[in-house]
């Protein structure tokens, strides 16, 4: 039996706790601003303002021979724009000896070994090693011709051909060299099923003493450590280091990490200016109209709107705050354009408090499957988002790469007016970060998310070392409309968050950013130029071509970085240091390593 005072006690204070919450609920509704994005950095930059090699006189050269159609040419000079360096090509050495003399001397020389005449152009390429000028060999010519000539074994720092071609059973990546560490690239029975894409057949060459080698083969117990297959090394018996990659590996985007990384070994120090943007993408979100009714029936129990609202989207909420994430959502309001099934606004309007609430960004899907074309699908999304009166202002469009250049050309549209970045898979149809507009950038991600084999790995880790940039796109086209029982949401999402605690964990100290912030840093990044002069135990960074904050990464041996005047710094891992820098000039005053010596070996300690 309760009292009379004891029931009024708790009458009045269920009563005021429901009004507590009440208020809190509604003061949350009523100051939950979701028409506004609040992500939109406003730079006034566009391409126009854009770092050009033709305008800066005094930036580094870099001679490259070979292909000028080629993957390579195209990597390296995506490279140098970046680092802010001169790209120079000629087909033959030759056509570079005879403009040498009016030309800066080159800080790399990058060759296509496969591309170069030895009988003529050997004694050139050593004499540039015996100036003191790097070269590097993005691939190697064939065994038969390292065989044949001595004095072209003796400069890439070859002892010995072992085989001309050999079978290896995974790949070894040494720490110091790439950031995020050693990395052993061999599958682990049932672990690393189906992940195993690396390069496995490669001639077998045996590297001398006086070599350092980043990148080797793994074979049997039985073949010491000193004699397994060189992939990447470097020589160091002339007065230039000479580079030699053995293997296709600088066809692909990881050659800007392995460029760069090169770069990083030759002297005491570099640093270089980085994006450091971390973009996590959900694009085909279809959350808005009740689609594929009957599949999702049988999986779910539910109409799609209600799988996507009641059990994707608190999956994606929980992933989001663990790993701190600053989502960008691109939403489609529809897949299939043909039924008679509509998106409802009231459902656009809640996913925009939503992720107003999880500070996440709103952007488009503008892939299409279910429709004639992409101009179906714009026309028939803008009538939407025009019916729905919401303020919202989109400014990010996830794309096929093969639709970019048919989607810039609806800019007039009501849901284009306002883009200013667009997202795609990478292809070699457009370079990693560019503008593809005068005033659009485009942002190519290099994850799916799902799919993380080891070449995916040895990417990702070459992208960062280059850039500290990195972009997911997951693709919900694929639980809305599954193919395969790996397409239900407990399988895409085990397979989905268990990477992105795996293999992005070397790289937190870049920062999560959406879309549109991410915008914001590319066009300073391709804007910026800058100068580094070194006075005893300071290097003075001079920013130049922007009143915005940038970023570097800073690789030194033998050294630590105490402190830096003018920004801010953090030691990413041994020997590496992201710099944001706030003003123009940034002094770093370094100190002696309490080690004598520089911690990376390679093999052997060679």
């Amino acid at each position: 039996m309760v009292s009379t005072r004891n029931y009024i006690a708790i009458t009045i204070m269920m009563g005021v706790i429901l009004v507590l919450f009440q208020f809190t609920l509604l003061f949350k509704e009523n100051t939950n601003e979701y028409d506004v994005n609040s992500h939109i950095v406003a730079t006034g930059l566009t391409k126009e303002d854009a770092w050009d090699a033709t305008k800066d006189l005094n930036c580094d050269l870099v001679v490259f021979v070979g292909r000028a159609d080629g993957s390579i040419a195209g990597n390296v000079k995506q490279w140098c724009t970046y680092t802010k360096r001169k790209f120079q090509h000629y087909r033959a050495m030759t056509g570079y000896l005879e403009e040498q003399s009016s030309l800066k001397q080159p800080v790399a020389i990058v060759v296509e070994g496969t591309m170069i005449d030895y009988e003529k152009e050997l004694d050139a390429l050593i004499t540039f090693a015996e100036q003191g000028v790097p070269v590097i060999f993005s691939n190697l010519p064939e065994p038969s011709v390292i065989k044949e000539y001595p004095k072209l074994q003796e400069l890439l720092g070859i002892r010995k051909v072992e085989s001309e071609l050999v079978q290896m059973e995974g790949v070894k990546l040494f720490s110091g060299f790439l950031l995020g560490g050693e990395s052993i690239y061999k599958e682990d029975e049932d672990a690393d099923a189906g992940r195993q894409d690396m390069e496995l057949e490669i001639p077998w060459y045996k590297t001398s003493s006086g070599t350092t080698t980043y990148m080797v083969g793994m074979m049997s117990d039985s073949v010491k450590d000193e004699d397994l297959p060189a992939i990447i090394w470097r020589c160091t018996n002339k007065n230039g280091p000479v580079f030699a990659v053995n293997g296709s590996y600088m066809s692909d985007l990881v050659s800007l990490g392995i460029l760069q990384a090169m770069m990083n070994e030759i002297g005491d120090y570099e640093i270089y200016p980085v994006v450091n943007a971390q973009d996590f993408i959900i694009s085909n979100y279809p959350g808005l109209a009740a689609e594929n009714e009957e599949v999702m029936m049988e999986l779910y129990s539910r109409k799609q709107n209600a799988v996507f609202r009641d059990i994707i989207w608190p999956g994606m909420i929980a992933i989001n705050e663990k790993n701190h994430f600053n989502l960008t959502f691109m939403i489609t309001p529809q897949v299939d354009y043909l039924d008679l099934e509509e998106p409802n606004d009231e459902e656009l309007v809640m996913y925009l408090k939503q992720l107003n609430e999880q500070k996440a960004e709103a952007g488009l899907s503008m892939e299409y499957s279910k429709t004639t074309n992409l101009q179906v699908k714009v026309n028939r999304d803008s009538i939407f988002f025009r019916k729905t009166g919401i303020g919202y202002q989109f400014c990010a469009a996830a794309v096929a790469a093969e639709d970019v250049a048919q989607l810039l050309t609806m800019q007039d549209k009501t849901i284009m007016k306002n883009i200013n970045t667009l997202t795609c898979y990478y292809s070699s149809l457009y370079p990693l970060l560019s503008y593809c507009t005068d005033n659009i950038t485009l942002q190519c991600s290099n994850s799916n998310g799902v799919s993380h084999t080891f070449m995916e790995d040895f990417r990702l880790k070459g992208i960062e070392t280059a850039l500290g940039y990195s972009s997911i796109e997951l693709d919900m086209n694929n639980v809305a409309w599954p193919q395969t029982s790996d397409d239900r949401w407990e399988n895409y999402y085990r397979v989905f968050a268990k990477n992105v605690d795996t293999y992005w964990k070397p790289f937190v100290d870049f920062d999560m950013v959406t879309l549109s912030e991410s915008d914001a840093r590319v066009r300073t990044f391709l804007t910026m130029d800058y100068e580094v002069t070194r006075e005893e135990d300071s290097l003075v960074v001079d920013v130049e071509n922007t009143k915005r904050e940038v970023w570097f990464l800073l690789r030194v041996h033998n050294k630590q970085l105490e402190s830096v005047e003018g920004g801010e710094f953090k030691e990413i891992e041994d020997g590496a240091y992201l710099i944001h820098a706030k003003k123009p000039q940034v002094i770093l005053k370094t100190k002696e390593d309490s080690d004598l010596y520089y911690s990376y070996k390679g093999i052997d300690g060679r």
